[in-house]
């Protein structure tokens, strides 16, 4: 099971497909019903942020776990991660709007993003969680307790978060993945003894979870943590290394951002047709992130 973290090309393009996945169900915002019923494009969006958390989980909690503390430096590079995207966002959205739309042009988008909310007052729920779940981890580790207690305490904080939300009536998206980040914090600690299961039993396993599931709740919390098991599991035989995949998993934060103004402003032309709207938004997407990057390593490298 560690192989599939440790190859981090491989990893990148799971980031990429799962990135990929929550672009297409987005798509569908808007429409009437759900296009193309066969592929249950709307559960891809829950799947793909599975991944995201089960990584981030993971990820996190063994760099925090080999480095043995957290100093502002750590911090600040994982603030960066965080901030720069959404920075770059604003920018993009603005310039979007000045062409496509400038009758949204207001005082507002500056509320909007101190609020850290998507343009039009879109509520930037994984943003918020995902911030959220970092600070938690890393007030864990500041504190004098075994890493084993850490993860406990990230596991009872996160089921606690999840009773919350559905007590407080948020929609099902605030809490249907945010269990795969203990997940993965817990695959990080029990790393040495994973690495004796075959990954065949664990992808099997967690398959045949994800369809009992699937079949009786359509998607779901359990449903969710199944699926990104099962796919970072499939590491180990699928080949993922794809340039432009692994491109789309290291800016996945910023694609996230990105697509916004892509599908509610650039490619609005196709939507009254699914297939081409939902193709071009995701190749929009792409292709915006790979401008944005390329100009900002060319003012990087001019100053």
């Amino acid at each position: 099971m560690a192989v599939s973290f440790i190859d981090r090309d491989n990893a990148y393009g799971l980031r990429g497909v799962a990135m990929l996945m929550i672009i297409m169900s987005h798509t569908l915002n808007g429409y009437p019903g759900t296009h193309l019923p066969a592929l249950h494009i709307e559960l891809w969006g829950g799947m793909g942020t599975a991944v995201f958390f089960l990584f981030s989980g993971y990820g996190l909690t063994l760099s925090l776990m080999q480095r043995g503390r957290v100093d502002a430096g750590y911090v600040r590079a994982k603030a960066r991660r965080l901030i720069v995207p959404w920075l770059v966002y604003w920018v993009v959205e603005v310039a979007v709007l000045l062409i496509f739309n400038r009758g949204q042009l207001s005082w507002h988008l500056l509320t909007e993003a101190l609020t850290l909310r998507l343009h039009p007052d879109v509520e930037n729920w994984f943003f918020k969680v995902i911030i959220a779940t970092y600070a938690v981890e890393l007030l864990l580790f500041r504190c004098r307790m075994s890493n084993g207690a850490r993860v406990v305490a990230t596991v009872v904080l996160a089921a606690g978060y999840v009773a919350l939300a559905r007590v407080c009536g948020l929609g099902h998206w605030w809490y249907n993945t945010i269990l795969c980040f203990p997940l993965g914090a817990l695959m990080a600690y029990r790393r040495d003894a994973l690495r004796h299961i075959p990954a065949a039993v664990v992808s099997g396993t967690a398959l045949v979870v994800m369809l009992a599931t699937g079949l009786l709740w359509h998607g779901g919390i359990v449903f969710n943590m199944a699926f990104a098991v099962m796919a970072v599991s499939a590491l180990h035989w699928l080949n993922l290394r794809w340039r432009w995949l692994r491109f789309v998993g290291y800016n996945s934060l910023l694609c996230y951002f990105v697509q916004v103004p892509v599908m509610d402003e650039v490619m609005m032309f196709a939507h009254p047709v699914f297939p081409l709207y939902c193709l071009l938004s995701v190749a929009g997407t792409v292709a915006l992130v790979a401008a944005v990057v390329y100009a900002m390593k060319c003012v990087s490298l001019r100053y």
